[in-house]
């Protein structure tokens, strides 16, 4: 620990909360039992919902995401045994490592698979998603991601595995950061790249709006912040809009039928205003500047498993 209350990983400084902090704090977290979530009707893709899948998404939706938060937030890449990143987030990526890369992609049984399946690739922003997927379905997951700007052009090198792997239903998440104009080309080059290896076998790409950017740490606004108000991290959801330049992107693909868009955002933010606490809870559910903890990933599953009900993308 190189600073009080903070601890690397890889690259990414997370949420921890040190004995001083931990007693500040408590009243802000002791009321939380669960995360409790409410569902709303009118999400939205990129094709019409089938009325009978989106009524049978009703009772197969989880009524709570799972994790009970006690006040220090993790994200999914991380082993909590060790502090390590898991072998399937490389930060510089997966050159010379296309073994492991495969092996994230498949199950034990290699060249096996029992149904189709949920497929999380990207930097550290498809990464904070892996929580969410696991809890709003019951298909597999497979995962691998790098850290933002650790890898060139990803999605070329992995095409070899991906067609290995790939099926027809079978839906791929790819998520990135995009911060400027340059990398906004980089990833529509990614993308594009993408949807010729999914449309080739018959899958499906769904893309997920990012969550906020805040302005300071997390674990700053928590010590600055007067309970029962906002936390000086809390920032405008059309501000957090207007930064995603991955949006224009994906405007550009949204047209296809076998392409989905589904908006995070909405969920972390009440009336246009967006904060670093799960809504309706004192929980925190992010550990740094624009990345979810486990906790905050889990939250998302409920409006995600609908989504994927209703628009057909999961049993």
């Amino acid at each position: 620990l190189k600073e009080p209350g903070l601890m690397k990983f890889g690259h990414f400084r997370c949420l921890f909360m040190v004995p001083w902090a931990v007693l500040f704090s408590l009243h802000l977290i002791a009321d939380v039992q669960g995360l409790e979530v409410l569902r709303i009707p009118n999400l939205q893709g990129s094709s019409e919902p089938n009325k009978d899948v989106a009524d049978a998404a009703i009772t197969s939706c989880p009524a709570q995401a799972v994790p009970k938060p006690a006040g220090i937030d993790f994200p999914a890449w991380v082993d909590l045994k060790t502090g390590q990143n898991l072998p399937c987030f490389q930060t510089y990526g997966f050159d010379f490592k296309m073994d492991l890369a495969l092996s994230c992609l498949t199950s034990p049984t290699v060249g096996l698979k029992e149904s189709r399946a949920i497929y999380v690739i990207g930097d550290s922003h498809g990464a904070h998603l892996l929580s969410a997927f696991q809890y709003a379905s019951k298909l597999p997951v497979f995962w691998l991601a790098w850290a933002k700007g650790g890898w060139d052009d990803p999605i070329k090198k992995l095409e070899a595995p991906l067609r290995q792997v790939l099926s027809k239903d079978d839906v791929v998440v790819f998520n990135e950061l995009v911060e400027n104009d340059q990398e906004q080309q980089s990833y529509r080059q990614q993308v594009d790249a993408l949807h010729k290896i999914t449309s080739a076998v018959g899958a499906k790409i769904l893309f997920i709006g990012d969550t906020p950017k805040w302005p300071q740490d997390p674990k700053i606004c928590l010590m600055k912040m007067t309970p029962g108000q906002e936390s000086p991290c809390a920032t405008s959801q059309e501000l957090s809009m207007s930064r995603q330049l991955s949006r224009k992107v994906i405007q550009e693909l949204k047209a296809s039928p076998d392409v989905f868009f589904f908006e995070a955002i909405e969920h972390y933010c009440k009336q246009g205003r967006c904060d670093i606490f799960i809504p309706g809870t004192s929980a925190i559910g992010f550990c740094d500047f624009d990345h979810m903890g486990k906790a905050g990933s889990a939250y998302l599953a409920p409006f995600l498993c609908d989504f994927l009900h209703r628009n057909g993308l999961a049993p």
